[in-house]
């Protein structure tokens, strides 16, 4: 988790590093995770600015019309 972006997380799996924005729908569920990109790509920085854009949009469900990108 990052203290600097609430909901941002550096998810590190099978030797890659993937930013990843975590958030709950407004109308309750299950949290969610949304892929911002991997590491390298972006740079930390990068993931901040992209999180907290996608933090403005929490009032809706972020990921419904993407419903089908490959979740992470």
């Amino acid at each position: 988790a990052d203290a600097g972006q609430p909901g941002l997380y550096a998810w590190a799996r099978r030797g890659r590093v993937r930013f990843v924005f975590a958030y709950r729908p407004p109308v309750g569920g299950k949290r969610r995770r949304m892929l911002i990109d991997e590491y390298g790509a972006i740079t930390l920085a990068q993931a901040r600015d992209i999180a907290q854009e996608h933090r403005g949009d929490v009032g809706q469900d972020v990921l419904r019309p993407k419903l089908r990108r490959k979740p992470c």
